[in-house]
């Protein structure tokens, strides 16, 4: 079996038999992995701490057919902070969630990588409130599925008042277009604005940015439809997510 070193982030992590885990990475160089880790369940491991969800850590692999074997690893960051904080460890659990649903086994995404492991690490020094908006924008950015913010989605008009979202369309749409599309909402120009800057900020600038609730609750539901309509399926920690959002915002 050949063997090889990569630095990964731990997306998820399933106890299995008596000592062992089956852990899904992401890889810089390989994309997504499933890799069983022998033993780490057992008091003297020295590996467990790397196999933590979130966690960025360099791991030796044995490459198998269908699973890598954990050989070695160490943890380069283990994000405690956002163990400490309830929304911040839901939020990071969303993170990690949308990017295993995004991404294939094996098929390399250095750009999701560096956005996921960037995220992590702003949510670890502090409060963003639309750090997650910013993620969300990011990662459709990275998989190819950025919304069309430029002009109108279908027609490519610009588009200068009565906005709509529409997520089969892919973004903005105009008035026009908007008539003949089931799922076309309107949206706020301020709020388009907010998705704007959201795309050209970088991850550790996004504190810099804020928007009124209204604006902010008006973003979240069109990413979401958006995120939702590309993914075909609903994300589990969603609901979670927006329960402890709606609580610490009261």
């Amino acid at each position: 079996m050949e063997l090889y070193r990569t630095e990964v982030v731990i997306l998820r992590a399933w106890d299995l038999g008596e000592a062992d885990k089956l852990v899904r990475m992401l890889s810089r160089e390989h994309g997504k992995l499933p890799v069983v880790a022998k033993g780490v369940r057992r008091p003297r491991s020295r590996m467990a701490a790397a196999v933590l969800p979130f966690t960025h850590a360099e791991v030796l692999l044995y490459r198998g057919r269908t699973l890598e074997r954990l050989r070695q690893a160490q943890v380069l960051d283990s994000f405690q902070a956002i163990h400490g904080e309830l929304v911040r460890l839901a939020q990071a659990t969303y993170f990690c969630q949308l990017v295993d649903e995004f991404t294939e086994e094996r098929a390399p995404v250095p750009e999701v990588y560096h956005v996921l492991l960037e995220a992590l690490r702003q949510l670890a020094r502090g409060a963003a409130p639309l750090l997650p908006r910013a993620f969300e924008m990011k990662l459709l950015t990275a998989t190819g599925y950025q919304p069309q913010l430029d002009g109108c989605a279908v027609c490519a008009r610009a588009v200068a008042r009565k906005a709509h979202f529409s997520a089969s369309a892919g973004g903005l749409v105009c008035e026009s277009c908007a008539a003949s599309l089931e799922d076309a909402e309107p949206v706020s120009l301020g709020t388009v604005r907010i998705m704007q800057r959201l795309l050209a900020l970088p991850l550790d600038r996004v504190q810099t940015l804020a928007a009124a609730r209204p604006m902010d609750q008006e973003l979240k539901r069109h990413l979401r439809r958006h995120l939702l309509y590309r993914l075909d399926k609903n994300v589990a920690s969603f609901q979670f997510l927006d329960m402890l959002e709606g609580l610490t915002s009261v």
